[in-house]
């Protein structure tokens, strides 16, 4: 069989954005340059920028997360409150021992829901003046169909 001539083909190199020639001569020469050193600390550094920026981000969401939890919570036992005054009745079950953190955003929103619907459910059953708004149960039926409880 005769031999025939194989094109070596290019190096990219991903800190340069350049193709070099694939010989291991060419590639080390480049890599020992101060143009690709200078294209790697710059890498490095803006790598190091958008880590911190991320963590900045997530937690500045965990923290107004956890506010909204607090507020919820809040809201919940103040509603309760004066709920006594009018009947006494008991809180679902779902509401029982919640604590700051102790749920996640995905429970913290089924929970949300659940306390808008028992929200809507004492309304029907306390405020005359917006019994015209609630009275009709399909309403409260709907409502849970729609977020799938």
């Amino acid at each position: 069989m005769t031999e025939y001539w194989v094109s070596q083909g290019n190096h990219w190199c991903d800190f340069c954005k350049i193709y070099i020639s694939n010989n291991p001569a060419t590639i080390r020469n480049h890599e020992l340059g101060t143009r690709h050193k200078d294209n790697v600390t710059k890498r490095i550094a803006d790598m190091r920028k958008e880590k911190a920026a991320k963590e900045k981000k997530q937690q500045e969401a965990a923290r107004s997360l956890e506010q909204i939890e607090a507020k919820a919570i809040r809201s919940y036992k103040k509603d309760l409150a004066s709920q006594d005054d009018k009947e006494p009745h008991a809180a679902p079950a779902d509401y029982q021992g919640i604590e700051l953190g102790a749920a996640s955003g995905v429970d913290m929103t089924r929970h949300w829901t659940q306390h808008l619907t028992h929200l809507e459910y004492c309304k029907v059953r306390h405020d005359s003046r917006h019994s015209a708004l609630f009275r009709d149960r399909k309403v409260i039926d709907e409502m849970r169909a729609a977020n799938g409880d």
